[in-house]
């Protein structure tokens, strides 16, 4: 068991009990640091005794190998992998990390992520935990904040990765245009709510705008095979029906209502896992790593654990990122990645 000489080893993950999220980068080694800790070179916003590093042996990199996680100070949750010059990062693990996007999003290594949905706040006043003001930015400095976003999503994403954006009526033409200037679009996607708020003085919306934008036109990837719905011709028993068709750009898929069984009851603005559902299993397969950086309840996340997908999701609220850890508890493939 043994490191070949320039390899780089990247620790990220949840540091203590408070969930603070940390990096700790050990570069240049010279030899197998399970061996010999104190030769490792360590940099990092948070510092502390190498001697409560813990390593399984179990958890050795045998040679060749392109990464290996192990565990070590075992309490702390970290997640390691190993870069080779030659291979790139190794997989990720699941994690979810307590912390605001601007500063996690630039800790995570480029490409990390085939997928990535944002859906951000909307700047309608609205409590999301550090009150109606933190949700009422000047228009220029909100667009800025989601300029910044997005390009450091962007980043994070693969050759071949998806960003999904959604975005109510007021911001889908700046957001639309932020995008297409980051990368090529491939759908604008209405999502027909089938019920909005209320209004007296004009007509009620019922939709929001998602954005599909891909890293590359020809070959970030398209599965249809388990988002097929069934055509108007069979539901009419027509026999020249054909058989289920990929859903158009409009999708009908109702808003979570104040008692549905999904809710939490925690969060303002709860997205329905159905429509996670379609986006994930369109543009990621098994084993695909799918990005929330403002994570909310975690649907994405819990969508993503139901279909053999690993993630990262990161909640800037404390409360937020309990009831995303307790969700993600629950049975359905918990150890699948852990």
């Amino acid at each position: 068991m043994s490191l070949r000489p320039s390899v780089i080893l990247h620790a990220d993950g949840l540091f203590d009990s408070h969930c603070q999220f940390q990096s700790i980068f050990a570069k240049q080694l010279p030899c197998n640091p399970f061996k010999h800790p104190s030769k490792m070179l360590v940099q990092g916003s948070s510092f502390f005794s190498l001697k409560r590093w813990v390593v399984d042996p179990a958890d050795g990199l045998p040679e060749g190998s392109c990464h290996q996680e192990v565990r070590f100070a075992r309490n702390t949750g970290f997640c390691v992998r190993f870069f080779s010059e030659k291979k790139g990062w190794g997989p990720m693990n699941s994690q979810v990390i307590h912390g605001s996007c601007y500063e996690v999003l630039p800790t995570l290594p480029s490409g990390c992520a085939k997928a990535i949905f944002i859906d951000p706040p909307y700047n309608l006043a609205i409590d999301y935990g550090s009150g109606k003001q933190a949700d009422s930015l000047p228009e220029k400095e909100y667009l800025s904040c989601m300029k910044e976003l997005f390009v450091q999503s962007v980043r994070c994403l693969d050759d071949t990765g998806s960003i999904w954006v959604l975005c109510p009526e007021r911001w889908a033409d700046q957001f639309g245009a932020m995008l297409s200037e980051l990368l090529p679009r491939r759908n604008r996607i209405i999502w027909r709510e089938t019920f909005g708020q209320y209004h007296e003085h004009r007509f009620p919306s019922g939709h929001r705008h998602l954005f599909w934008h891909v890293k590359d036109s020809k070959r970030s990837p398209f599965y249809t095979d388990e988002i097929r719905i069934a055509s108007q011709r069979m539901l009419s028993g027509d026999k020249r029906a054909a058989g289920p068709r990929v859903p158009d750009d409009v999708w009908e898929l109702p808003r979570l209502v104040g008692n549905a069984s999904e809710r939490l009851g925690i969060h303002p603005c709860q997205l329905p896992e159905e429509l996670l559902r379609r986006i994930v299993l369109c543009s990621t397969a098994k084993g695909d790593l799918v990005l929330d950086p403002v994570s909310g309840t975690g649907t994405t996340a819990r969508v993503a654990q139901m279909e053999g997908r690993r993630y990262i999701a990161i909640e800037e609220q404390e409360n937020f990122v309990a009831a995303i850890r307790e969700r993600l508890s629950r049975s359905h493939q918990t150890k699948l990645f852990g």
